[in-house]
């Protein structure tokens, strides 16, 4: 395990790293900056937008070339598995040499589901410790969803990584019954930047 004293940069502070992985991880990610905490961050999705949403890091658009037009995953895990695993070589590029880092993202999607358990395997390759903070999909959202959810949790637990997962459904149950939803997902996004 690395100690955080012996793991220090530069500027005296353990190098964190913040992985925001699909549209949802990406939002998060960009939650967290705005508290200008001193990690570096990058953001990953097969979307293209993902590089013009990078001001506040790096973007790397997953499996870019089996993928050219630069679309999502269409809500199929293993879809944005392939698109994860045809980019392996960036995301290490990306990763090495970080002392530990955190993947936020949303499960259900095919980018969130797919792409982070892949991110997590390989940072246990290169002995990186990493935290996932994961949103789960609302149970209206569909069997599909809340199957690539379960999926993505299973291999999540196989791996090395600390999970914090925030159920949209408890969210639900703690805030106002009259939030309009695009608000509530909003809030759960203010949450996981909170636990960051």
């Amino acid at each position: 395990m690395i100690m955080f004293e012996e793991a220090l940069t530069e500027s005296g502070l353990p190098d964190i790293r913040i992985l925001g992985v699909g549209g949802a991880g990406i939002h998060i990610a960009q939650r967290v900056a705005c508290a200008e905490l001193p990690f570096s961050f990058l953001l990953l999705d097969s979307n293209r937008s993902c590089k013009n949403q990078a001001l506040i890091g790096e973007g790397i658009v997953l499996g870019e070339r089996v993928n050219p037009s630069g679309l999502g995953a269409g809500s199929d895990a293993q879809v944005g598995r392939n698109y994860a695993l045809e980019s392996k070589n960036e995301i290490i590029q990306a990763i090495t040499g970080a002392d530990m880092i955190f993947i936020v993202a949303g499960l259900g999607g095919g980018v969130g589901s797919g792409a982070v358990p892949v991110i997590a395997e390989l940072a246990d390759d290169l002995c990186i410790p990493v935290v996932t903070f994961v949103t789960e999909p609302f149970s209206f959202e569909g069997g599909r969803r809340l199957n690539n959810a379960h999926q993505a949790k299973c291999k999540l637990e196989s791996t090395r990584s600390a999970m914090m997962m925030l159920s949209h459904e408890q969210l639900l149950s703690s805030v106002n019954r009259n939030m309009p939803l695009v608000e509530a997902m909003a809030k759960s996004g203010e949450l996981l930047a909170d636990m960051i």
